[in-house]
């Protein structure tokens, strides 16, 4: 939610008109991908998302699977990892390819108290981002809504990618990029949001500067696919 404030806030600087908002808006908020991990599956469990058995051969195996929200707003597993660490590795991954699409992408990084994440993500995507030619615009840190929490359980890490908003189109496309400039003009260029640094702890951080990680559609609270 705070990356689609801030696109919003650029748009109506840059003069894009009041009956394009909400499209714009609605078709980078489609451009925006989430993933997330969790520490443990009892939460997953316990709420009707995974079988018992999954419970059980999962816990057994160390798997810690990332999840990621679909087009359609369920749940569901992009990828399984044996391990915390790995599952971290995962999404970072899964964010990557996500960002290869376009030039420019705004980051997204959620750590839950006590799961202070925050820097090392952030190095480990711009340095792949940057090995791939991928400008990031600027990160947002956030923390993990309770209502969130309840499900996943207290250990909860995610990372959310989009792409910056002047270059809503994928890059693989120079006509449909040069398009979506020109509706506010071919000379805007938007300015990139600043990171929101740490300044002492992550908790510190966190009470000042809260975002929220944005996933369009709102998952629906629906078994694990």
């Amino acid at each position: 939610m705070g990356d689609k404030i801030s696109a919003r806030k650029k748009m109506i600087e840059a003069g894009v008109p009041w009956e394009r908002l909400d499209a714009d808006l609605d078709a980078l908020s489609r451009q925006t991908r989430v993933w997330f991990s969790t520490k443990t599956l009892s939460y997953l469990r316990h709420g009707g998302r995974i079988s018992e058995p999954v419970y059980r051969l999962g816990t057994m195996l160390n798997i810690k699977p990332v999840i990621t929200c679909h087009e359609e707003g369920y749940y569901v597993v992009a990828r399984k990892t044996r391990g915390w660490q790995k599952s971290l590795d995962a999404q970072v991954k899964l964010a990557v390819e996500v960002g290869e699409k376009f030039d420019r992408v705004q980051l997204a990084i959620s750590c839950s108290i006590g799961n202070d994440h925050f820097a090392e993500l952030e190095e480990k995507l711009r340095n792949e981002l940057a090995r791939r030619g991928i400008e990031g615009a600027g990160v947002v840190y956030a923390g993990v809504s309770p209502d969130l929490l309840v499900h996943t359980g207290p250990d909860m890490v995610g990372v959310g990618i989009q792409p910056a908003w002047r270059l809503v189109h994928a890059r693989a496309s120079p006509k449909q990029t040069s398009s979506a400039c020109s509706r506010v003009g071919s000379s805007i260029h938007c300015t990139p949001s600043p990171r929101l640094e740490h300044h002492g702890s992550a908790h510190a951080s966190l009470r000042n500067h809260r975002a929220q990680l944005a996933c369009a559609p709102v998952c629906s609270n629906q078994p694990i696919a």
